[in-house]
């Protein structure tokens, strides 16, 4: 839970509780003042008169009044919160929304069929739960941990005098066409190759049902995707060492077999997944430039590798993603106000909502919460039918997010708005992992178009003007810009190698300019850098 979620949770309590005693102080302040009634008059037959009767009789109902009043209005506004959380619903599953995050839970497999119960999957498992280095991982391996001088690198930009041959992962650059450093790192490596060969049969299961506890919502645990990723920079790592030392079959085995963890990870429905996949499909794609950037590759072996990353479609994999989290949320909003719910889930809403519920219009702040939450998602995330809006994902919009989401927590008068309490609780960070996952998607379309033009470089000699004679021989169809929604950007630069790219967030064609942050500059895919680019300076 990040620092600021931990703030919120404080500020809320504080927020709900002054709610409470507020409410009760007016309440009591009403009712006491009109509850005393005026001295009544003496009169010679020791009767009240009947004017004074009859105003004691109002002021009685009047205070009756004002004692029922608040619960009479809290029902109401409990039932018109309901109504419009009803009808919200209703209308997007027309469209072909749902909300019910047992759609999304995905169904059991047979363990034949599902890679999650593999032998080596199971011994990864158990490595990462017992807090010591599994069988794939960096730390388990001390060779890898060793230093190599700084003269054998030949790279003077480097800080310190030395560099571990872990850091190939790192500055690959650095390292690239160092014999010796790939071959130290082979040899490190070689015990560990029945686990690698292992790990690959295990990958061919057409499935993975990894063992997800849906049912604790907000509390689930992801103890897969620490070895997985591990598995990963451990064959990254290889596939680096292999290319430098020319064996070109067994550095694409490597990256495909993380092309395939990387597609494991993304069967599944959940954000945090998603994020997870993004960092892996990073990873393979930095692999697959580096391949390219060879031309040494046959027509045969980027076809293979063209097979693996079109069926990648990161756009419909974070639509599921939003939309499980949203289901997620709802029920954990919903599991907070009744009795023995399906769930167990939303701890750190609890103590929240345990003041809420001392509200009068506890059954209000219910349905309101999922209303706001739902229709912030919707407008931002998840509108146009239910696609992600990646033609809005720009820095303009993304401050936009920032305002709605501002006004949704805040009150013209009560400074913060009740209702919306929860749900700024529980709203992600989701238009930074929608620029993340639209950059990742439009690096996946410049990399196919690379591969084609490869192809067409193989069988030609050269690279075309243009992109229009790839398609439908080299690649299927051209992939639009998902930013402007034309045609990616392509030349060729004075040196002869093509350039590519997309006008990213910024909307703004700089020519195919590389900028460090993510909202800045443009998407590019290229073979030779900037003289005065600083490998070391940009990663760090």
């Amino acid at each position: 839970m990040s620092q600021e979620y931990s703030d919120w949770k404080i500020r809320l309590k504080v927020y709900s509780t002054s709610l409470v005693a507020e409410y009760y102080a007016v309440l009591a302040h009403m009712s006491s003042s009109v509850s005393q009634p005026p001295e009544l008059p003496n009169t010679r037959s020791g009767k009240l008169p009947r004017g004074c009767l009859l105003g004691v009789g109002i002021m009685i109902s009047l205070v009756a009044l004002i004692g029922v009043s608040p619960i009479i209005f809290a029902y109401y506004e409990g039932k018109r919160a309901e109504r419009d959380w009803n009808d919200f619903r209703s209308h997007w599953e027309s469209k072909g929304e749902i909300f019910d995050l047992e759609k999304f839970i995905p169904p059991e497999v047979p363990d034949e069929d599902n890679f999650a119960k593999t032998s080596i999957f199971a011994e990864l498992i158990e490595g990462s739960k017992e807090g010591h280095p599994g069988r794939l991982h960096i730390d388990n391996i001390p060779n890898l941990t060793k230093t190599v001088s700084k003269a054998s690198i030949k790279q003077k930009a480097l800080v310190s005098p030395s560099v571990r041959l872990v850091d190939y992962l790192t500055y690959p650059k650095t390292c690239s066409n160092n014999q010796e450093v790939a071959q130290a790192i082979i040899t490190a490596l070689k015990p560990f190759e029945p686990d690698f060969i292992e790990l690959k049969q295990a990958s061919l299961r057409p499935i993975a049902r990894f063992p997800l506890k849906y049912e604790l919502l907000t509390a689930i645990t992801y103890e897969h995707l620490k070895p997985i990723l591990e598995s990963i920079n451990l064959l990254t790592l290889r596939a680096r060492a292999q290319l430098t030392l020319k064996n070109r079959e067994k550095a694409l085995d490597d990256v495909l077999l993380i092309i395939r963890l990387a597609d494991l990870i993304g069967s599944e429905p959940t954000l945090i997944s998603h994020l997870v996949e993004i960092t892996a499909r990073q990873i393979s794609l930095q692999i697959i430039w580096e391949i390219l950037h060879t031309n040494s590759f046959s027509a045969h072996e980027l076809n293979l590798l063209n097979n693996a990353i079109q069926k990648q479609n990161m756009n419909s994999r974070l639509v599921k993603a939003l939309r499980t989290e949203r289901a997620t949320m709802l029920a954990t909003f919903e599991q907070l106000w009744i009795e023995n719910p399906k769930f167990q889930g939303g701890e750190e809403f609890e103590e929240v909502v345990h003041n809420i519920k001392k509200l009068p219009f506890s059954n209000a702040f219910r349905h309101r919460s999922k209303l706001l939450y739902s229709k912030f998602l919707q407008e931002h995330g998840l509108s146009r039918n239910g696609n992600p809006i990646f033609d809005r994902l720009n820095i303009d919009d993304s401050l936009q997010t920032k305002a709605d989401l501002m006004r949704m927590r805040t009150h013209p008068i009560l400074r913060i708005n009740p209702y919306g309490i929860l749900p700024s609780m529980a709203i992600p960070a989701y238009n930074k992992i929608a620029q993340s996952s639209t950059q990742t998607s439009t690096r996946i379309d410049l990399a196919r178009i690379a591969i084609a033009l490869e192809l067409y470089r193989i069988k030609h000699g050269g690279y075309p003007d243009t992109l229009t004679p790839l398609a439908p021989t080299y690649i299927k169809t051209l992939p639009f810009d998902l930013i402007t929604d034309t045609y990616l950007h392509y030349r060729i630069k004075a040196d002869g190698t093509p350039l590519m790219y997309s006008v990213g967030l910024n909307k703004t064609d700089e020519n195919g300019l590389v900028k460090k942050a993510l909202t800045l500059g443009d998407w590019v895919w290229q073979y030779t850098l900037p003289k005065d680019f600083d490998e070391e300076n940009w990663r760090r």
